[in-house]
């Protein structure tokens, strides 16, 4: 009886531990990336100052679709009960991505 218990003791305490690693790996990740936006939003207006307005709208787009992409993702994979169906909406999208990349090219 006393080894079931410890057995289910050192289940919960490893889960415990796993838990408090994923939320400390999140916050040091999320921590790390903050600066990211600010430093391609420099960038992207050094690199094109005289439309620096359009490239701040672009930027703003992209992070307005990639928070929609992700729960037109989930609910593609609910509604088909397949996680196939919702990466290849992912995969979709950054098939356009780079379709648009190579197609729109700046011509100088």
């Amino acid at each position: 009886m006393m080894g079931v218990v410890a057995e289910e003791y050192e289940s919960v305490r490893l889960y415990l531990e796993v838990e408090t690693a994923v939320y400390a790996a999140v916050g040091l990740t999320g921590f790390a990336m903050a600066c990211v936006f600010a430093t391609f939003y420099a960038v992207a207006t050094k690199a094109v100052p005289e439309k620096a307005n359009e490239v701040a709208g672009l930027m703003i787009l992209a992070i307005s679709a990639g928070a929609v992409s992700g729960p037109v993702c989930g609910a593609i994979v609910r509604w088909s009960g397949d996680a196939h169906w919702g990466m290849l909406f992912v995969a979709l999208c950054v098939g356009y991505m780079l379709w648009a990349s190579f197609k729109l090219k700046i011509k100088q």
